[in-house]
């Protein structure tokens, strides 16, 4: 989180804790975050 702060980058989201499995995707065609979590399904960042 530093790091993108001193780049400039902004955290505008976050999917963190627990103790599921994530898997992340990001296209570079719509530039959307996408978060699988097991059992629960997907969320886009």
């Amino acid at each position: 989180v530093d790091l993108l702060k001193k780049t400039g980058i902004p955290l505008v989201n976050s999917d963190v804790g627990g103790n599921k499995g994530r898997t992340v995707e990001f296209s570079t065609v719509t530039w959307m975050l996408t978060v699988k979590v097991l059992g629960k399904g997907k969320t886009e960042i």
